[in-house]
């Protein structure tokens, strides 16, 4: 009751969902990660910065203010740059683009924060590690670096909704193969990718700038109609941009190490073994993996990508399809179960 009764009665200044959840340990180790975690030093710099999370509103401006004197001000502003400032909102905004619900973004800051919260909270999700920390950096920088390319392309209106759908249709083509990593040791984007998002950003536009029916360009992105309206676009990813995605059994982690491979004598029967397996099957998998967060991340994009060559009847490659065999023998024995609709 009392969130409500000061949600509804101040009238001075407004107060907002996400304000009531400024003490959820999500958001609170959140904060704890961006105190405590530099950046990289770029562009040949010494000196490191901090990607600073608000947990509640006005918290940079409040430490700004702490600082004493001039010199103290300049420093803290040198380590904290308000570029790399980012809020609750920002986060809901950075993940569902990244699990590719543009929709839900296009809601507006206030809702899509509460479905985020709201899913974390049917998911049981955990509170952050700092992988997961420099990951979620990582996003931002995708997100706001696609902020600026397309405000440059001055389209007229329209920019939340193309930003989100950019960087959607991106992870969904890719099947989230980014290498997020790169983009936290470097903190930037490579031209090929600020270039990708460029020539998708002008396809996305001609989509949801022409709404079935007459309707609402804004409304329109607010449904799963134009999502899945979306996702049809075909669009040819440049060669160099593919060449900086992740290779699928491929890590970078020593705790992520790729599982050996089945010794079959017949790699053709395998093959057929696994065309077997339904696209629909294939996509649960993946989507199960993620909200259980069981698997490894290149086990959930390879679930991915076995679901789009099973719907579009294409056979699987024999090491996709050793990886295969291997990946939903490990989904078995973790217990799950499909359950076709």
């Amino acid at each position: 009751i009392a969130p409500l009764i000061s949600e509804y009665s101040n009238t001075q200044n407004r107060v907002t969902t996400a304000d009531f959840s400024s003490n959820d340990p999500f958001h609170v180790e959140l904060e704890k990660l961006s105190r405590r975690i530099w950046a990289p030093a770029v562009d040949g710099s010494q000196k490191q910065t901090r990607w600073f999370y608000e947990r509640s509103r006005g918290q940079y401006m409040d430490q700004l203010s702490r600082a004493e004197t001039p010199a103290k001000k300049r420093v803290f502003r040198a380590e904290n740059p308000s570029p790399q400032k980012f809020a609750k909102t920002d986060v809901a905004k950075y993940e569902h683009t990244w699990q590719q619900l543009p929709h839900l973004v296009s809601l507006g800051a206030q809702k899509n924060f509460a479905e985020f919260m709201q899913r974390r909270e049917e998911q049981k999700a955990g509170v952050p590690d700092e992988e997961g920390f420099k990951r979620l950096v990582a996003k931002a920088i995708l997100f706001k670096e696609s902020d600026g390319i397309v405000r440059t392309q001055q389209f007229g209106g329209y920019k939340a909704n193309i930003v989100t759908y950019t960087l959607a249709w991106l992870y969904f083509e890719t099947a989230q193969r980014i290498d997020l990593e790169t983009i936290w040791d470097v903190q930037k984007l490579s031209e090929p990718m600020r270039k990708a998002i460029e020539q998708i950003s002008h396809k996305v536009f001609v989509v949801i700038s022409n709404p079935p029916g007459q309707q609402n360009v804004t409304e329109y992105c607010k449904k799963e109609a134009c999502w899945k309206t979306v996702k049809e676009m075909s669009l040819d990813l440049p060669n160099e941009l593919t060449s900086e995605l992740l290779k699928l059994g491929s890590t970078r982690h020593k705790n992520n190490t790729v599982k050996p491979e089945v010794n079959d004598d017949s790699s053709d029967e395998l093959v057929n073994i696994v065309s077997k397996v339904s696209g629909e099957e294939w996509f649960a998998i993946a989507n199960w993996a993620k909200i259980t967060d069981n698997l490894q991340p290149w086990q959930r994009s390879l679930a991915f990508s076995l679901g789009r060559l099973a719907s579009s009847e294409r056979k699987p490659s024999i090491k996709q399809a050793k990886q295969g065999k291997l990946l939903r023998d490990k989904d078995l024995e973790l217990c799950f179960v499909y359950e076709p609709l």
